[in-house]
């Protein structure tokens, strides 16, 4: 899911489109995915553009399985551990 926060100065925002589209959309990235595309503004009226940041966020989620009690010792049970990283990559042009 793509979520997209425009954040514009001009006086008529509401007549502005925003489309991005990536080269190679997927449903789930890794850290270690390059990422790229377009950024494609609709504007009916002349405007000056100083800049274009586009910020990319995530969420990762790891579960952790072992067979050990927290002490180390082996256990007969599954004892897991989820752990949750929130992700965040800028790009300015």
């Amino acid at each position: 899911m793509y979520h997209i926060h425009f954040v514009c100065a001009s006086s008529q925002p509401e007549a502005m489109s925003v489309t991005i589209l990536l080269d190679k959309p997927h449903n789930c990235f890794t850290n270690l995915d390059f990422i790229s595309g377009r950024v494609i503004l609709q504007i009916p009226y002349n405007e000056t553009i100083a800049a274009i940041v586009v910020k990319l966020e995530g969420e990762s989620k790891t579960r952790l399985i072992s067979y050990v009690d927290q002490l180390g010792r082996p256990s007969g049970r599954e004892h897991s551990q989820l752990e949750v990283h929130k992700v965040s990559e800028y790009s300015a042009t």
